[in-house]
C-alpha cells in the first residue's frame, strides 16, 4: 500500500472517531448511537447511517503516470450496509473498503487488478464515464465524495441522503488544524484540479467542508452555467470546479464541460 493511502487510511479513522462517533448519539443531532436516523417515523422503515466511503488512490496515480491528476468528488457511495450491521464486514473495515473503492476505480478505466477478491464489475453509468474521458485526456483520477456516509436500509435499492443537520456536522472542519476530512484527503493526495460533480443540491456539504458561507454557492450552479469555476471561493491553491452530476437529466457532459473550463484557466 503507498504511503498516501496509509495517510489518507490515518486521517479516515480519525474523522470516525472525531466526528461519525460524536454524530451517532450526540447532544442534539438526529442520529441515535446505533446510526438510526430519529426522525424515522417505523422501526421497520428506519433509516441507518451507512458504512463510510475511504477513498484511496491508484498506484498509476501515485506515480503520476500522465500529466496532470483530478480530484473527481461525487455526491455518497451506494450499496454500502449500514454502520450497525455491516462495519465489521469483508469489504466494509477501513483497509478493506480503501481497497475495494481503488480496484473498483481500475476496473472501470478498464484496468482490473489480478487476483482481486471483490469481483467487480464494469459500470457502463455517465458518473463512470466521466472518469473514462478524463483518463483518456492524459489525466490520473482519483475517486472521491462530498458525503462519506449517508441513510441507508441497507443495500437494498434505496437512494438515501444525509439529513442538513448531517451534512453540516459531518463535513465540518474539526481538530487542531481545523481542517475537514475533505481538506486532509486534497492536501494529502495533492491533485493538479478539483472537479466537483455534486449538482446544486449537495452546496452545504461543499460549504462547510471549506468553512465557506453557504450562500456563496446558492443558485451560482444552473443550467446555463453548466459548471461554474469555483476556486476564488475555495481557496485551495488548485483550479476547482463545480458542475452537474453525469447523470443530469439536463444533457450537460460533466467530463466535456470539465475539459473546456481547465483548458481556459492553465
Amino acid at each position: 500500500m503507498s504511503d498516501i493511502n496509509n495517510e489518507l487510511l490515518k486521517v479516515q479513522k480519525e474523522w470516525i472517531e472525531a466526528k461519525l462517533l460524536t454524530y451517532m448519539g450526540g447532544q442534539g443531532t438526529d442520529c441515535d448511537e446505533h446510526g438510526r436516523y430519529k426522525k424515522s417515523k417505523e422501526q421497520e422503515e428506519s433509516l441507518y447511517l451507512s458504512c463510510p466511503f475511504y477513498m484511496g488512490v491508484t498506484d498509476e496515480y501515485v506515480k503520476r503516470t500522465k500529466s496532470r491528476r483530478v480530484m473527481i468528488i461525487g455526491q455518497e457511495a451506494r450499496h454500502y450496509g449500514t454502520w450497525k450491521d455491516n462495519r465489521n464486514d469483508f469489504g466494509y473495515t477501513p483497509e478493506e473498503s480503501q481497497q475495494w473503492a481503488i480496484e473498483y476505480l481500475l476496473c472501470q478505466l478498464d484496468t482490473p487488478k489480478q487476483n482481486s477478491r471483490f469481483n467487480h464489475k464494469y459500470n457502463h453509468s455517465r458518473f463512470w464515464s466521466t472518469f473514462r474521458t478524463l483518463s483518456d485526456n492524459d489525466i490520473n483520477v482519483c475517486w472521491n465524495n462530498i458525503d462519506k456516509v449517508y441513510f441507508s436500509r441497507g443495500n437494498i435499492d434505496y437512494k438515501g441522503t444525509l439529513s442538513y443537520e448531517g451534512e453540516e456536522y459531518l463535513s465540518a472542519q474539526y481538530g487542531s488544524d481545523n481542517l475537514s476530512l475533505l481538506q486532509r484527503e486534497i492536501k494529502i493526495s495533492t491533485p493538479d484540479a478539483l472537479l466537483f460533480v455534486t449538482g446544486p443540491k449537495y452546496y452545504l456539504s461543499m460549504a462547510k467542508a471549506f468553512d465557506i458561507a453557504p450562500d456563496k454557492f446558492e443558485e451560482r450552479l444552473n443550467k446555463d452555467s453548466k459548471i461554474v469555476n469555483i476556486t476564488d471561493i475555495l481557496h485551495v491553491g488548485k483550479p476547482a470546479f463545480w458542475t452537474y452530476h453525469p447523470a443530469n437529466q439536463l444533457g450537460i457532459n460533466s467530463a466535456q464541460e470539465f475539459l473546456e473550463a481547465y483548458k481556459k484557466c492553465k
